[in-house]
């Protein structure tokens, strides 16, 4: 469909991927807004953790700390828990908030957590531990998260894809490596979305060549547009699919443990929990990508409660040549990924998966002036609320299986939203 010019461009956008408050009482939810901070320097805390206690009903902040909770009026009497990795968990009452401008402030933690100077075992063993536990740590039957999906793509601060949807999804037990079922409650697109404008006309000129061959032959294809985002995101199976314990990442994986160096960092408390905190490096690229990141484990149950990843992209030999007489430059030197598990009556689930990442594109014209394109794209997952017990999978004919979002787009729904929960950004439309 594309000229290999073309391919390395969107295959090298696809690798970053693969790799004010107030509370008001309606009929049935209470609505919860507010921001995190730290409590010293006032600074906003990112996707920090909003839950109501003893329950699963939770979201996260956004990346200024603002956040927005949606909770069912039966739980009005319980108490919100707010925590952050390396800061103490705060809890205030739902019914004690202010109606507006609440500002929920976190202090690091403080006191010194036992430091073991000779430790009984390498960061590997550790780690080994955390994965031969993962049967009494994770769910081992099917469970059901409802959560919050989006797709953000910008060009130089112009969006091309900005898409939010609510999930039902089926996940199948953490010993079974069975793609999660999901089904589309809503979804919807901004309407002001503008097309991919770098190497714009050549794109083009190659689209209206494949779809008039197409048509000769009867073929249908998909718009360019449409296309393209399906290419670069792969809807919500992608980003469920990077559980790095489910789908065992290379850093928890025994057998490609070599790959990598490790090492203890200072442990960390979250949520009330003491955790070993161990890095991790690739010791040489793993598919055109090197990885360094923190693997954070409970000390007391061994379980894996958050991962986060950096990676770099590093362009393969073979394409240099090409990228060069082609007068195209690519870089792409940001991604970064973050797991965070929650747990209920002990057994761990995934909460959320952000995936961040920026990448710069230049084309050079002889005669013309240089074309330049700055990318960034976010690919977002949070569980906002899950049921363990009499849940079944979800029909066959309401999956989203090898369907386009596109189908199933509608307006959006302010009454919807106003009773389900997202991640929430400075101006909804």
């Amino acid at each position: 469909m594309y000229t290999h010019q073309e391919k390395i461009v969107r295959w090298a956008i696809v690798l970053i991927l693969l790799i004010n408050t107030n509370i008001l009482y309606g009929q049935d939810f209470i609505r919860i807004n507010g921001r995190v901070t730290d409590s010293a320097s006032h600074q906003p805390l990112p996707y920090s953790t909003v839950k109501v206690k003893g329950t699963t009903h939770g979201i996260i902040s956004n990346e200024q700390g603002y956040f927005q909770l949606m909770v069912p009026d039966s739980l009005k009497n319980h108490n919100l828990c707010f925590s952050y990795m390396g800061y103490n968990t705060y809890q205030e009452s739902i019914s004690s908030l202010r109606e507006r401008n609440n500002t929920i402030l976190l202090g690091q933690v403080r006191y010194a957590i036992k430091e073991v100077i000779i430790r009984p075992d390498t960061p590997q063993e550790i780690i080994k531990m955390a994965v031969r536990k993962i049967r009494d740590n994770y769910p081992t039957e099917g469970y059901i998260s409802n959560g919050f999906y989006r797709e953000v793509l910008k060009e130089n601060n112009n969006y091309v894809q900005y898409l939010e949807a609510y999930l039902n999804t089926y996940n199948f037990s953490y010993l079974d490596t069975t793609q999660s079922q999901v089904k589309v409650i809503h979804a919807h697109r901004r309407d002001d979305l503008q097309s991919i404008q770098f190497m714009q006309k050549e794109v083009k000129n190659r689209y209206r060549r494949i779809k008039r061959r197409a048509k000769r032959k009867g073929e249908e294809i998909e718009e360019l547009d449409v296309a393209t985002l399906q290419l670069l995101f792969g809807g919500p199976h992608r980003i469920l699919g990077t559980d790095p314990i489910r789908y065992k990442f290379w850093a928890l994986d025994s057998s490609k443990m070599k790959k990598f160096s490790y090492s203890f960092e200072k442990d960390e408390i979250w949520d009330g929990h003491e955790l070993f905190s161990i890095a991790f490096r690739s010791k040489r690229k793993i598919d055109y990508m090197k990885f360094s990141g923190t693997i954070f484990i409970d000390k007391e149950s061994y379980a894996i409660v958050s991962l986060s990843m950096n990676g770099k992209f590093i362009m393969p030999a073979v394409a240099k040549p090409f990228l060069q007489a082609s007068g195209l430059s690519i870089e792409i030197p940001y991604m970064k990924i973050d797991h965070q598990y929650t747990s209920v009556n002990n057994k761990w689930y995934l909460h959320k998966s952000i995936l961040k990442a920026d990448g710069y594109f230049a084309k050079q014209r002889i005669g013309k002036e240089t074309e330049y394109a700055h990318f960034k794209i976010e690919h977002a997952y949070v569980s906002t609320e899950a049921k363990f017990h009499n849940v079944t999978p979800i029909p066959k004919e309401e999956q989203l299986v090898h369907k386009s979002f596109s189908e199933l787009l509608k307006s959006h729904n302010p009454e919807f939203w106003s009773t389900h929960n997202k991640i929430i950004i400075e101006s909804i439309k």
